[in-house]
């Protein structure tokens, strides 16, 4: 059987970018992904269908499943968002072990959810950038980075203005899908996955908590969901991260 990958990106990044206002939701995310899926049934009828999803990708991989609970055959996350992304204890307690100026940290501290402007939310991943493993584990072996720019920079799809826009694109002024996901909460919709949903999660990502994607694992009390912790990783993979998605997908067909 013939095997194949898709590789999109989202509205708003790389060679789709364009600027994403505030009349953006996350449902209108969730929407591009069903109808992708759907055309790729289409294309290639017969084909099972796995996805891979990172960090708010995550969102979109649980919240298919709303509008049809075997839209896919399998999934492949890592930095599931569950609930409570960047406000919690968690990030606040990692910060004021790590050496990050008392001032900042109290600016941190002063943050309001209900209330948090772009400035605010730039500082607050700044400081878990900068101050703790939260992104990038820096015991943990970097992934290609190299290989990963040169294959962007040889790319037929790719110009050099598509590779800025992976980092500096139209969601830069964005505020309304970030107001949505810090008042997000996958729980109940991740404890009832009726496919195989399998979540990977560095140790020490404070960013989408480690601790709790390996908590909802454990009580949901559902087969399909599983949850593994990856050593020395955080929100973003590293080398061994990438290997380990590679092995969980590989799975699927065996």
């Amino acid at each position: 059987m013939m095997k194949f990958m898709v590789y999109w990106d989202q509205l708003g990044c790389g060679v789709n970018n364009c600027v994403i206002d505030d009349n953006f939701t996350i449902d209108s995310f969730v929407q591009m992904t069903i109808d992708l899926v759907r055309e790729i049934k289409k294309r290639y009828p017969g084909q099972k269908v796995y996805i891979f999803a990172m960090s708010w990708g995550s969102i979109l991989s649980a919240k298919i499943l709303e509008a049809d609970s075997h839209m896919v055959d399998g999934v492949v996350v890592w930095g599931q968002i569950i609930k409570d992304v960047f406000f919690n204890e968690e990030v606040i307690n990692t910060l004021e072990n790590s050496r990050i100026p008392r001032k900042n940290l109290e600016a941190i501290k002063g943050i309001r959810k209900e209330s948090v402007s772009p400035k605010e939310f730039q500082m607050l991943a700044a400081g878990i950038r900068k101050y703790t493993s939260g992104y990038q584990n820096k015991a943990g072996k970097k992934a290609a980075a190299g290989k990963i720019i040169k294959g962007l920079f040889t790319s037929p799809d790719y110009k050099i203005k598509d590779f800025k826009a992976i980092m500096i694109n139209g969601y830069q002024k964005n505020q309304s899908l970030w107001k949505e996901i810090i008042y997000l909460d996958l729980s109940k919709l991740l404890s009832g996955v009726q496919i195989p949903y399998i979540i990977l999660q560095g140790d020490t990502d404070i960013v989408t908590s480690a601790a709790e994607a390996s908590r909802l694992a454990e009580t949901a009390d559902n087969d399909n969901l599983k949850c593994e912790i990856v050593k020395n990783s955080g929100h973003l993979p590293g080398r061994e991260g990438m290997d380990r998605v590679f092995e969980k997908l590989c799975l699927f067909e065996q």
